[in-house]
């Protein structure tokens, strides 16, 4: 009874946040439609690369820790959260490996498995990409001509 008692005494809104958070976080795996913005940039990321490195012992810098959060810009404990999140989803796995150029540290390595490939390439146009083209504002600039050049131009 005391228990029953404890219960109705916490604030409603609480109770319902909390149970929300604690359901979300413990019971329920990452399903594709909880991929939060910050999982799918990592996935694009690391889709670009063939699953054929998969089981080299030597591998490129982009898909270690470091040159991931160069890649897309943000700083390596951004990182720690959402990797491992799509880790235990099961749509990336990570190894030990020799990263080329890092002496002989080893470290660890991420990649993509089939399942994050199928969900980049099922959700690739609504995936926000940055256009890569800019704008001009104003008036045109006015047409330049290069003197001494032309034999780099032609």
């Amino acid at each position: 009874m005391t228990a029953i008692h404890k219960r109705t005494t916490i604030p409603r809104v609480w109770a319902k946040q909390n149970f929300a958070v604690f359901v979300r976080a413990e019971y329920f795996p990452l399903t594709l439609a909880m991929v939060s913005s910050s999982q799918k940039r990592i996935l694009t990321w690391l889709s670009q690369f063939s699953s054929d490195i998969e089981n080299s012992w030597d591998v490129s810098r982009d898909i270690a820790l470091p040159g991931i959060a160069d890649g897309l810009g943000v700083v390596r404990s951004a990182l720690n959260g959402p990797l491992k999140k799509l880790e235990n989803s099961g749509m990336v796995f990570k190894r030990m490996g020799h990263v080329i150029g890092g002496g002989s540290r080893r470290r660890q390595v991420f990649h993509i498995t089939e399942k994050g490939r199928e969900y980049i390439s099922n959700h690739e146009s609504k995936l926000n990409k940055k256009s890569k083209t800019g704008k001009i504002f104003g008036n045109m600039p006015n047409h330049v001509q290069v003197f001494g050049r032309d034999d780099t131009i032609s």
